[in-house]
């Protein structure tokens, strides 16, 4: 984080877990190489303006940003205590595990200062009894808890000197700090915006790309913009059928046969699909789109294709080799881009939360799972960054 990791060469201070020894020096951070490989490469631009539609809190003038960032600097280079509240759920040991490494690494590589002690619980105490337990070791800020289940049980205690690890749907005092899909949805949708042209959205009964789905649909129908939904099997997605009904290949067969006949010639032309479509939108993960991108390539689609990240690895150092995927553009997760750092989603919600600390308006923040841009109801929302594949990597777009 720009102007808030301190410049002065120490170790950060110790680390310890609630209830055992400390330890005098965090865990070194793995750093593998990122894969799909950033590559410099001349920017290109997306289909329409994409800026965001969210209620982010007003924008500071230079004088109050340079004020808040002191204040900032200062209350960060103060803290002596966080406590981080995992409770030990059989479900989430490796989530935990991962928000755990995220946060040690972030204090590593950009400790605030020499005193910093970080102490972690892993009770599997009932969420009151873990704030409780938290507020006894009278820390400066506290991070966590994960599930919504046990923010809403402490909801009334909430204060503006914690960092949920979670996005709820109403405010709090607390900041929350959360992977939610709706960040993708706001940032699909911007894109698309701007034209009364079609969409198609090729989606399986996956409860998280039926939650997309809705949401662009919702999004679409108060824009007066026609969804056309391509339901596909899990297992074999295919599209070939929808691609010569709906998609109008059958239709363009037909005229190439009607231009033969009269021709009294064979024409060598491969049918071409519908022009009025402002873009395909994929929901699914790289399994699903090996199924129907063959059919989209040998038809010369030329319709944009967009993915969310459900298309890339989640592990940074995972095999990324998708030669069928050229020219997808695809919202990626800052931390898949990063030669350092985290290797998870996890790690990285971990790592940003560290970044917050003592930081709430989320100043000169370029985080690990977006740009983090906290709302008027203390929700940071993620702005993920676009990205097209190109010989199996990962290339900047330019949102002009």
């Amino acid at each position: 984080m720009t102007g808030c990791a301190s410049n002065r060469a120490h170790t950060p201070a110790p680390v310890v877990t609630a209830g055992q020894p400390a330890i005098t020096k965090p865990n070194p951070v793995i750093v593998n190489k990122p894969v799909p490989t950033l590559t410099e490469t001349k920017p290109e631009s997306l289909i329409t303006n994409p800026e965001p539609t969210i209620m982010v809190t007003p924008e500071l003038s230079e004088e109050e940003k340079h004020a808040a960032v002191q204040k900032m600097k200062q209350e960060q280079t103060a803290l002596r205590k966080v406590v981080v509240l995992l409770p030990d759920y059989p479900s989430l040991g490796d989530v935990n595990r991962d928000i755990e490494k995220g946060i040690r690494a972030a204090h590593q590589q950009r400790p605030y200062n020499n005193n910093l002690q970080l102490v972690f619980i892993h009770d599997q105490l009932p969420a009151e009894q873990l704030l409780n337990k938290a507020k006894s070791f009278a820390p400066d800020w506290i991070i966590g808890p994960l599930t919504k289940t046990d923010i809403q049980a402490i909801s009334t205690q909430l204060d503006d000197k914690q960092i949920l690890l979670n996005r709820l749907d109403n405010a709090t005092p607390a900041l929350q700090l959360g992977l939610p899909v709706e960040d993708e949805i706001t940032q699909l949708f911007n894109v698309i915006n701007g034209s009364k042209q079609p969409i198609a959205v090729i989606t399986t009964n996956d409860a998280i790309e039926q939650r997309i789905l809705a949401g662009l649909q919702q999004k679409a129908d108060a824009n007066n913009i026609p969804v056309l939904v391509i339901e596909v099997n899990k297992q074999n997605a295919n599209i070939s059928q929808w691609l010569d009904t709906t998609g109008g290949i059958a239709q363009s067969r037909q005229r190439i046969e009607r231009m033969s006949k009269l021709l009294r010639t064979k024409l060598e032309t491969t049918p071409q699909a519908r022009h009025d479509l402002q873009a395909l939108i994929l929901l699914g993960n790289a399994k699903q789109a090996h199924s129907f991108m063959p059919a989209v390539q040998y038809h010369q689609i030329s319709w944009p294709i967009l993915a969310t990240s459900r298309l890339l690895p989640t592990r940074k150092g995972d095999k990324f080799n998708e030669p069928d995927f050229e020219g997808i553009r695809v919202l990626t997760p800052p931390y898949l881009l990063s030669a350092a750092g985290p290797e998870t989603p996890f790690e990285a919600l971990g790592w940003d939360s560290y970044q917050l600390l003592a930081n709430p308006k989320a100043l000169n923040i370029d985080g690990m799972t977006g740009k983090l841009l906290p709302n008027e109801n203390n929700q940071v929302v993620r702005q993920l960054t676009w990205q097209r594949i190109h010989q199996s990597q990962l290339v900047p777009l330019k949102q002009r």
